[in-house]
């Protein structure tokens, strides 16, 4: 079968171009090497169900706005695990395609701004032959065509995939580390990380271990609504985090 390639309007002076849901289904179906799929959504509907292989993108909003001027590698934007060493040893030779669920109309000039977006232009300032995943006339959708049980899913050599889970707590800069609620009450992490000093960024999530006396805390009331001026809060959190 031949690839339906599809040029769209020019990203970065490097035109992206998209692979049909036809030519993924046969590259599945065949288990060829020599390819990456990326899920670009929110982590509850990949978990819900997603093309088979596919790696989950779970970008923080933290790490997303560092994403859109330009200031993290791809490689970094994945959890350290499996996930991301499969990444980093085929992104380079491998065909990548991204999808979301816009992605079968996707376009540069009204989704630039989106995860599959800045992803895809990312990719293509890296060098990687990144492309975004489009529908065609005769080819069925593709939660009910491609998409398996996760509980299902195999890699390409027929072994079973790790948790589709993406694993937190994730290192942006040497000793700190971004993780979410559920990482901050479970010790087990808290341990294996080393983490000593919790900055809680949240109105009603309580200081677990508080009173235990080996962590260190400092709670910032901030609302999770984009009204929300964060500006305020920064030296007051920078502070804590020089500690």
């Amino acid at each position: 079968m031949l690839d339906k390639l599809k040029p769209v309007v020019q990203v970065d002076s490097v035109m992206a171009i998209s692979k049909t849901v036809s030519w993924l289904r046969e590259q599945l179906e065949t288990q060829r090497d020599g390819l990456l799929v990326m899920d670009c959504r929110a982590q509850e509907l990949y978990e819900s169900s997603h093309v088979e292989t596919a790696i989950n993108v779970a970008i923080p909003s933290l790490m997303l706005r560092r994403l859109k001027k330009g200031n993290l590698p791809v490689r970094s934007l994945l959890s350290d695990g499996e996930d991301r060493e499969r990444f980093v040893r085929r992104c380079k030779t491998d065909t990548i395609v991204l999808y979301d669920e816009y992605s079968r109309e996707w376009n540069e000039n009204v989704d630039g701004g989106s995860v599959l977006g800045l992803l895809l232009r990312k990719m293509k300032d890296e060098g990687y032959k990144a492309f975004y995943l489009e529908g065609d006339s005769d080819s069925s959708d593709i939660e009910s065509d491609i998409d398996r049980d996760p509980s299902s899913a195999t890699d390409s050599d027929g072994s079973p995939l790790s948790n589709p889970q993406p694993s937190f707590p994730v290192e942006i800069l040497p000793h700190l580390y971004l993780g979410c609620a559920k990482d901050s009450t479970n010790l087990d992490v808290l341990e294996e990380y080393g983490i000593k000093y919790i900055l809680n960024v949240t109105p009603n999530l309580p200081n677990l271990f508080e009173n235990a006396g080996e962590f260190k805390y400092k709670q910032i009331p901030i609302s999770d609504h984009w009204s929300q001026n964060l500006s305020q809060f920064f030296p007051e959190a920078i502070s804590f985090i020089g500690r």
